[in-house]
């Protein structure tokens, strides 16, 4: 399937109630929504545990429930411009190596929106699409919170208010760059030209390019100048709101969820479990392309090992990618995956239909699978509001009228 439909292609089977048996994604969410879809953790044993990495676990995992088989993981760190970075007062090493706050990068903002000559002035933040800036503010929010907030919780409660009034204060610095209309290509052109300080790519494939810890694709060769002509760049962690409880040098985490459905016409137990069978084996055996990309992590734990060590070879990407690794994996158990569920399902968490082992009602058999929508990397509820924000980074839309718009969505229902 082609990646940039192959979601809507899915919710389109599981409404026919005839989904394929496995299905694999190269990002979240690992949970459609769907009661067709089978939990996996119902067919998971210690050793089986034990063969992935901990924070994989942690990023297929949905309110409790293990949802499906993590293949890989992927890191996506911010790309800064260091000239930029510094002529506004940052040592960018320290940032990249201990993390850094929202009063970091509004001081940052208001030094290059008032440089002289005016000619000099630049924006700090560019992004095309404004929502995964918002998403990684509310996530360092999440996780540097005294107590863990619900999912259910987690939208009506200070955080979206904070993140957006945050963003309408770098608004009226003027230090959001144009989002180019929604084309990507203008905005990365804009920051590999020394045009923005920071930028905040919708994928991490992207970002890799750009700091050439992996070869550029031939498409974006015509917008990206040599070398040469490029601003020294420096990956970066999301900034962390002030606070005590600062989470450290991380980065949003997403894996490539492999899924095993259901369809509505139950075809039996054994074939339920050789489909589990399938999607774990699916998740193991050498990919050595993935030792060759620093933010793209193998989920077993021997190949995560392999990548490990090549990752050295990656310089301060690779030593990113660890560190935040390392961090994610410290954190209290389970504070991870309830900050990705309330940040990619908001309160409408999915909960697991009938046990997998019981075949379903006569009933079943005509009535079609749902699923809860088609949002991309951003998950399901984060993209209900996507619009929502580049309104708000845009200047059309107030941090309060912002977050009356979520707390009307959560009302309304999904």
């Amino acid at each position: 399937l082609d990646p940039a439909d192959g979601q809507q292609q899915l919710a389109q089977a599981l409404a026919a109630g005839y989904p394929p048996d496995v299905y694999c994604s190269p990002f979240g969410p690992p949970a459609v929504g769907s009661a067709l879809q089978v939990p996996v953790g119902l067919y998971l044993d210690y050793e089986t545990w034990t063969r992935y990495h901990p924070v994989a676990w942690q990023a297929v995992k949905v309110d409790g429930t293990v949802w499906a088989w993590p293949r890989w993981l992927v890191l996506w760190p911010w790309l800064g411009n260091e000239t930029l970075l510094e002529r506004a007062g940052l040592d960018v090493e320290s940032l990249a190596r201990d993390g850094w706050t929202w009063e970091h990068l509004a001081a940052a903002a208001e030094v290059l929106s008032g440089l002289e000559p005016a000619a000099d002035r630049r924006p700090a933040l560019a992004a095309s699409a404004p929502a995964v800036v918002f998403r990684d503010l509310l996530f360092m929010w999440h996780l540097a919170a005294e107590t863990a907030p619900e999912p259910e919780t987690f939208w009506l409660g200070p955080a979206p208010a904070e993140a957006a009034g945050f963003l309408e204060g770098l608004r009226q610095l003027r230090a959001l760059g144009s989002t180019g209309t929604g084309r990507n290509p203008g905005v990365l052109d804009s920051f590999v030209h020394g045009r923005t300080a920071l930028l905040v790519n919708p994928s991490p494939w992207a970002t890799m390019f750009l700091a050439e810890v992996v070869p550029r694709q031939d498409p974006w060769q015509f917008s990206v100048p040599s070398r040469e002509g490029r601003p020294p760049m420096v990956l970066l962690p999301a900034p962390a709101p002030p606070g005590p409880k600062s989470p450290g040098p991380v980065v949003w985490v997403s894996a490539a969820p492999v899924m095993v459905f259901r369809q509505a016409r139950y075809r039996g137990d054994d074939n339920t479990r050789l489909a589990m069978d399938l999607a774990r084996e699916i998740t193991l055996g050498t990919r050595p392309w993935l030792r060759d990309l620093p933010f793209c992590v193998p989920a077993e734990a021997g190949e995560m090992a392999a990548w490990r060590l090549g990752s050295e070879r990656f310089g301060p990407a690779g030593e990113l990618a660890r560190n935040a690794l390392e961090r994610l994996a410290s954190l209290p158990e389970d504070r991870l995956s309830l900050a990705l569920t309330a940040l990619q399902y908001g309160p409408w968490v999915p909960e697991p239909g009938r046990d997998a082992g019981v075949a379903p009602s006569p009933d079943a058999a005509a009535t079609p699978g749902t699923a809860l929508g088609h949002h991309g990397y951003l998950g399901l509820f984060l993209g209900e509001a996507a619009q929502a924000v580049l309104e708000l980074w845009e200047g059309d839309l107030s941090s309060e009228d912002l977050t009356r718009l979520i707390g009307g969505h959560i009302l309304k229902g999904p």
